[in-house]
């Protein structure tokens, strides 16, 4: 019995072809089925289901990019010709040997592709190739067509459907009767042993950092080269070796009280250590996968491939593009010691090399220049230098494998790697059949916590016997120790085609069976980045009377923070000053992003406006967004993306008659992509003050007089408001007035405090230029909010805010200078009280690091960083402000880093700002929401 109720779309293969995928064939069937059948009418003898039209089977059915041979086989039920013609277009053409076809006939077809990729978010295209069905003793064709996969890089990720838009994959994993020599056999079909390039090892010494180590593991690059030795084929052959243990897990007797009902994954085996006590199977105690020597090898790979990783990070691949043994041999002498510019390539030797090597002579002279000089730690991307740090750490690891080599009585690490490896690979010619084809396919692989997820598994038995004691497991393993906590909670899961999945399950030869899985991912906390996790689940089953287990290929599960709305409706009322900054629109709306992802496409929709003042119709004048006016209004405006924490500003104006409409009541939705957004919060505030040019506002529920918040709609942030209590004023001199306030709430309270007072007496062509806080013996430069009101009495009133003040004490008292704008040094000058710089989830880190950039408005001004610990894990470029990492220990400890960003110009004069590093984490509160670093 075959079951197999909904069809994959496409589906990959891991171990089968050189290539690495396979479209597998069933998926090959569901796929062709999904062309369009024409020509089909009523009563006709001809018209068929999609079941019963033919397919065509590629080997391999994935294409590198650069074009290749494929056998193509048409398969079917119903007999008939098939019938092919020739395609071209600007992204590939198609020719085929054969026009005309019989079914179960095989023939060439030839692809070649003249575009670089599908789209940047595709690495694996689908190819859809047309054909035409004639059943025999019909005249009616049917046009119908099989897909072809095109892979244009190495690293799948992402499969495309022929439209260039991301599909659903699947993975197909070739299930082996005897899982370890199954495996064995695919790591030794890629091993090509170093021991040719092996005396290079001679050259390096041990424990030394130097140049003339750097110059000895170039030397071992240039020599594995040279004898087609590739390091990334031979890393891709340690991964293979080292991944036998997972794959091929270990099981031990299952406790007589276990549970069989259980049909659904609850354990895991990864490892030698940790064994799953629910297969539902009877094992072996230990069962002859690995033995001693085995597990030694599979350490020793991890070695190797640490050793690859680090020797690859100082010397690039890509170093050796376009050399070749001349000019490699040139370079060799130019830097000797005895050569003209000693280590340093001179420009005559660089005339030499042609330019064939320019990007190793560029990264060798800014080594030989920053390590000469004394700077060894540092160097940026723009540089081009190897760290110090790096070369130290490729040291480290080359002395452990030589240590290791010594111990074994080898002459070097690449001869003890090839004796391991003949040992380790060595296999039984008659274990190493195919038993079983299982796919695996994740709905989405990308979710977002609170959502739900479906898995899906298809088994089919490929063995000529009957398969016994089967047991399927299903665990999620996180891809390292600092990744969050997310539970996966069962939901509504079954099975078809076998009566149990705990051990006790049969299926016979060619028949199948199917499970379906439903997760709920639900976190203890709320997710502050993402979170990638991979499905371990375990096919165990008896063939021959030898019990088997083996871990299927699933494709990574990557969990996303759940995103969020913020909602502020700034409106007026009767209460909202009569001025022009005010009546210039109907309803500000600020759209905030308070969650850790990023929100693309995102739509906001007016669903319901409440207009107060309006005579028989209202029409929406202009719409805004961030100062940019719409070239047409409408009451669902575009954002496009909106960054973790960032702000948008939608200003709607709508006039009835000559006259603009005030709103008094909104409700609106926020979509992503067309899926809705749940709205952390809608709260609506009428203005109460603002600043010039909507520098800032003072807000309060409708109706009510006092405000209670200050809002920055640059920042999109907003404080609790403390009204000050003016007590005097006391003239210094002409220019400085000091004022003095008193804090009617408690020191406990804090917020943006709100001082206003009378006007000062001061000539006419002067204006306020600095405040300054004065408490303390370190005064503080304020950069404050500032405008002009007038009182009942017609009275001039002086405001600013003071959004930065820390601690705010009982009495506070502030110098006014006052002077001539155009002359006077405010000094410099930051746009935000406080910043925050996000590092994205899967950035990767390093010394030099470029995280964010912060800059302040003035002249000449050199930029300083401080933190509260002085550990120094950032610095500060104190030309430009731009902020790089600088910490050699990875991960970072904290997922948040507060920081002081100082600004100092020619003058002397300073201005300070708090800067949050976010890694992962929110410890700032609302103090650092609204970001502003630039990337």
């Amino acid at each position: 019995m075959k079951v197999f109720s909904e069809p994959f779309s496409l589906v990959v293969n891991q171990q089968a072809t050189d290539t690495g995928l396979v479209q597998h064939p069933r998926c090959s069937d569901l796929l062709s089925r999904s062309g369009k059948m024409k020509n089909r009418k009523s009563g006709d003898k001809t018209l068929l289901t999609a079941e019963q039209l033919p397919r065509i089977e590629f080997e391999p059915s994935v294409v590198k990019f650069h074009g290749q041979k494929v056998l193509a086989t048409v398969r079917g039920s119903i007999r008939g010709s098939v019938g092919f013609w020739n395609s071209q277009n600007e992204e590939f053409s198609i020719i085929h040997s054969r026009r005309t076809v019989g079914i179960n006939e095989s023939f060439w077809t030839t692809l070649e592709f003249a575009q670089p990729a599908p789209s940047e978010k595709c690495n694996v295209r689908t190819v859809s190739i047309p054909f035409i069905f004639l059943p025999d003793g019909s005249d009616v064709p049917i046009h119908t067509s099989s897909d072809i996969l095109v892979q244009y890089s190495d690293d799948l990720d992402v499969v495309c459907d022929a439209s260039g838009a991301p599909t659903v994959t699947a993975r197909s994993t070739s299930v082996m009767c005897n899982c370890g020599d199954g495996a064995r056999v695919k790591c030794r079909r890629r091993y090509r042993s170093a021991t040719a390039c092996g005396s290079a090892w001679s050259r390096i010494a041990d424990d030394t950092v130097s140049l003339e180590v750097l110059t000895g593991f170039l030397l071992m690059v240039f020599e594995c080269h040279d004898v087609s030795v590739h390091f990334d084929e031979l890393k891709e052959v340690l991964l293979c070796v080292a991944s036998i243990e997972s794959d091929c897990p270990i099981g031990r007797r299952r406790s007589k009280r276990q549970e069989y009902q259980n049909d659904y994954p609850v354990g895991l085996v990864n490892h030698l250590s940790a064994l799953d006590s629910r297969l539902g199977v009877t094992l072996n105690k230990v069962m002859p996968v690995l033995n001693a020597l085995d597990v030694q090898t599979i350490r020793i790979s991890s070695l190797f491939i640490d050793f690859i990783d680090r020797l690859q990070k100082v010397f690039p691949p890509e170093i050796l593009e376009d050399t070749d043994r001349d000019s490699i041999d040139l370079f060799l002498t130019s830097i000797a010691d005895d050569s003209d510019g000693g280590n340093f390539v001179s420009s005559e030797e660089e005339i030499k090399l042609d330019g064939k090597v320019e990007r190793l002579v560029n990264v060798w002279n800014a080594t030989v220049k920053a390590w000469k000089s004394g700077r060894i730690n540092g160097l940026t991307d723009d540089e081009g230098g190897v760290p110090y740090a790096d070369v130290k750490q490729l040291v480290v690891a080359s002395d452990r494998l030589k240590t290791i080599a010594r111990q074994n009585v080898a002459p070097n690490p690449f001869a003890m790697l090839h004796d391991y490896m003949a040992t380790m690979l060595q296999t039984k010619e008659n274990q190493q059949s195919e038993c079983a084809r299982a796919t695996v396919q994740i709905d989405d692989e990308n979710v977002e916590e609170g959502t739900q997820m479906r898995i899906r598994a298809f088994f089919e038995n490929k063995h000529n016997t009957t398969l016994t004691n089967i047991g399927v497991t299903m665990n999620f393993v996180r891809e390292d120790p600092n990744t969050p906590n997310v539970d996966f909670n069962v939901g509504p899961s079954w099975s078809a085609g076998i009566a149990s999945l705990s051990g006790l399950g049969t299926l016979p030869a060619s028949e199948s069976f199917e499970i379906h899985w439903t997760r709920f991912v639900s976190t203890p906390r709320r997710l502050t980045r993402i979170a990638k996790f991979q499905p371990i689940i375990i096919l165990a089953f008896a063939v021959d009377g030898r019990q088997n287990q083996q871990k299927l290929f699933a494709p990574q599960i990557t969990v996303h923070p759940k995103r969020s709305v913020r909602v502020l409706n700034i409106i007026k009322d009767d209460l909202s000053p009569k001025i022009e900054d005010v009546e210039d629109f109907s309803v500000l709306t600020a759209v905030l992003n308070p969650g850790y992802s990023p929100i693309d496409n995102l739509r906001v929709n007016f669903d319901g406006l409440k207009i107060e003042n309006f005579e028989e119709s209202f029409e929406v004048e202009s719409t805004s967004i961030d100062g940019k006016r719409l070239d047409s209004p409408t009451l669902s405006p575009q954002l496009n993306q909106l960054p973790s924490g960032g702000t948008k500003m939608i200003k709607t104006r709508i006039k009835s008659g000559q006259a603009m409409s005030r709103v008094s009541r909104v409700n609106l939705t926020c979509s992503s992509d067309g899926r809705l957004l749940p709205l952390e919060a809608v709260d609506t505030y009428a203005i109460r003050a603002v600043a010039p040019s909507h520098n800032g506002m003072l807000l309060a529920s409708p109706s009510q007089s006092r405000p209670l918040f200050f809002f920055r709609p640059s920042g999109g942030t907003m404080t609790n408001i403390i009204q000050l209590d003016y007590l005097s004023t006391q003239n210094s001199t002409s220019n400085t007035v000091f004022a003095a306030f008193r804090n009617p709430e408690s020191t406990g309270f804090s917020g943006a405090l709100w001082a206003s007072m009378p006007m000062p007496k001061i000539p006419k062509n002067q204006k306020l230029v600095e405040i300054m806080d004065r408490r303390g013996q370190r005064p503080r430069t304020l950069q404050p909010v500032t405008w002009v009101s007038e009182d009942e009495m017609g009275t001039q009133r002086l405001n600013w805010i003071d959004y930065g003040a820390s601690l705010p004490a009982q009495v506070l008292t502030y110098e006014l200078i006052f002077g001539d704008p155009e002359t006077f040094d405010s000094g410099p000058l930051f746009d935000q009280s406080q910043y925050r710089v996000q590092i994205p989830p899967d950035f990767s880190l390093s010394i030099g690091t470029l995280v964010g950039q912060i800059s302040a408005e003035g002249e000449n001004l050199e930029y300083s960083l401080f933190s509260p610990d002085n550990e120094r894990r950032f610095t500060v470029d104190p030309e430009n402000g731009q902020i790089f990492f600088d910490f050699d220990d990875l991960p970072l400890e904290s997922d948040e880093y507060c920081l002081i960003l100082e600004a100092r110009d020619s003058q002397g004069k300073t201005s300070r700002v708090p800067v949050a590093v976010n890694n992962g984490g929110f410890c700032g509160g609302a103090l650092f929401s609204g970001g502003g670093a630039r990337f």
